[in-house]
């Protein structure tokens, strides 16, 4: 399981200073205040924010301007806090995998989200993409490990309550994963007082992005009125072949098949996988054939570690038919070393 971490460290980390900044690194670094726009400042940022409102939330910006106070604002700097968020992100995907399906399949979802070509290549852009998976993994895993506790469990609803409000901050299409997680919550109803207080954990989550509003309401009108943009965006129609080309790094067909074989024997844990993935994805293609947003499939990256865990799924029912669990995985790593 290390390797694949190496490998997707080492390629990453090689290519922090391999390029100039482009234009949204240098907007990261505005919106930071770092130089060569200023230092950096909680209140200054947050009103940066609200002025020049955009789909990186507040959150990343913040610790960016923190970052970038300790080590630097240069390219290599900037980038390093995406490539440290991203060996989190593997680290969190691997612990969510595991509560739910076991070591093997927490395992196998390091492997295929650490040889993903589209996950590497934003490890190393100074931008919140690998950040998003991150908070999406604990807010599930702090939901997760909340619900079945017999015990401590006032820390995990002040773990989702906290993750929930952090990843709100984050991108504007990490609302959905708490819609989907309050969904999954109504489904879990039972008559006690733990369902009623982990609710209102939910419910505080969300409640914390109140004062943001009216920042996401006039992104929404400007981007309802802005043509050039909604020229640019995907068709909807192009969403999910997109994101399944961009997941799988061309290869379209070896995850649906791998996702289909998962399909053979669904649980119940796996239900919660497969939600937060189709309500997400739902939701990307009704607000885009709505108001055209979709720039870019990168705006879906939240759900990678989701994606990875169908796959891995896959992959362990094979194992349990006697194929060798390593022909897939290092089918997957070499697709993904050759689209690096």
């Amino acid at each position: 399981m290390l390797l694949p971490i190496l490998l997707m460290a080492g390629l990453s980390a090689w290519m922090l200073n391999q390029d100039l900044l482009f234009v949204d690194e240098v907007q990261s670094l505005n919106y930071s205040m770092l130089e060569p726009f200023g230092s950096p400042d909680i209140w200054g940022i947050f009103v940066l924010r609200t002025q020049e409102a955009g789909g990186m939330g507040l959150v990343y910006h913040w610790l960016l301007g923190a970052w970038g106070a300790l080590v630097g604002s240069s390219p290599f700097a900037l980038r390093a806090l995406s490539w440290l968020f991203a060996i989190l992100a593997i680290a969190t995907a691997y612990q969510l995998g595991r509560y739910l399906f076991g070591t093997q399949v927490g395992r196998y979802t390091v492997i295929l989200l650490a040889g993903s070509a589209f996950f590497i290549d934003y490890a190393h852009e100074g931008r919140a993409y690998s950040m998003m998976p991150v908070l999406m993994c604990v807010v599930m895993y702090a939901y997760l490990r909340g619900w079945r506790s017999q015990t401590g469990r006032s820390a995990w609803y002040v773990g989702v309550t906290v993750s929930l409000a952090l990843l709100f901050y984050t991108h504007y299409m990490a609302l959905v994963i708490g819609a989907a997680l309050g969904v999954i919550h109504l489904f879990n109803f039972e008559r006690s007082r733990h369902w009623w207080l982990m609710l209102v954990a939910i419910i505080l989550g969300g409640l914390t992005f109140l004062p943001w509003i009216g920042v996401l309401l006039s992104i929404i009108a400007y981007g309802a009125s802005d043509v050039t943009r909604q020229s640019l965006a995907l068709p909807t129609g192009e969403i999910v072949p997109e994101l399944l080309f961009a997941f799988s790094g061309a290869n379209s067909a070896f995850v649906l098949l791998l996702t289909l074989i998962a399909l053979r024997q669904i649980e119940r844990r796996q239900v919660m996988v497969w939600f937060g993935i189709i309500v997400t994805v739902l939701a990307a293609i009704v607000i885009n054939w709505q108001v055209a947003f979709m720039l870019h499939i990168r705006y879906l990256i939240l759900i990678w570690p989701l994606m990875a865990m169908l796959v891995a799924i896959g992959i362990d029912e094979l194992r349990q038919r006697g194929i060798p669990p390593l022909l897939p995985l290092i089918i997957w790593l070499g697709i993904g070393t050759f689209q690096t």
